[in-house]
């Protein structure tokens, strides 16, 4: 099997140059980026569209390392596409059921509460505003993700003052680890 190529999926308004999202993304050359046509209404069905377009392109197996919504996505895609993934890192998957869920934001409610066909580590945040400890764990053993909590970190996010993660960058090599080389 070849190494898997890193897929960095943004979640809703996309990741800016200060998000430790893009940083890493810029750091690894040969990783893609999936733009999304409209970050500001996100619909599920776009977003999926976008997520195959960019994994169509990548010969071999993918990583994905998604933030928020990205996670969402990522999870409603696999469910609908057979393209080999290597594994995941899905940081800071909101709640879309919470009724403060923004309304911008079309498709994402009720994800499917079933394993995903690949591995993947779940890392959450206990002051997470957009999800809470519980929901987060619950949806971590529904999907047969491997979940770590970082305690309070917010959204973890570049309003959280990660810079570039370093923790995070562990939790990723050791997910990679989990499945061969990176290229």
């Amino acid at each position: 099997m070849a190494p898997p190529t890193l897929v960095f999926v943004a979640g809703y308004g996309n990741s800016g140059p200060t998000h430790w999202q893009r940083r890493w993304h810029e750091a690894r050359p040969g990783s893609r980026w999936v733009e999304q046509a409209d970050w500001e209404n996100p619909e599920r069905t776009a977003w999926v569209a976008e997520i195959e377009r960019t994994v169509a392109a990548v010969a071999g197996p993918v990583f994905f390392v998604t933030h928020s919504l990205g996670g969402l996505a990522v999870a409603a895609w696999s469910r609908e596409s057979a393209r080999p993934v290597a594994g995941a890192l899905l940081v800071a998957v909101p709640d879309p059921d919470r009724p403060d869920f923004p309304s911008a934001i079309r498709g994402f409610r009720a994800p499917v509460r079933a394993p995903l066909r690949f591995p993947a580590r779940m890392i959450t945040s206990t002051d997470d505003p957009y999800s809470t400890p519980e929901r987060s764990a619950a949806l971590a053993r529904a999907w047969g993700c491997t979940p770590h909590d970082i305690g309070a970190c917010g959204h973890i996010n570049a309003a959280s003052g990660l810079g570039d993660w370093p923790a995070g960058q562990a939790w990723l090599e050791r997910a990679l680890g989990d499945t061969g080389p990176l290229t």
